[in-house]
């Protein structure tokens, strides 16, 4: 098994669009939270 290295920064602005999207998938797969459906914008 071949170990992984992870950098922890500030986002750059231009990350920040495509950041937004991959919390709303995740954040919609847990139990409690709106599904992306639920709230498109």
């Amino acid at each position: 098994m071949s170990k992984q290295t992870f950098i922890v920064r500030i986002a750059k602005p231009i990350e920040f669009e495509e950041i937004g999207k991959l919390l709303v998938k995740v954040y919609s797969q847990l139990e409690g939270f709106p599904k992306e459906t639920d709230q498109p914008e």
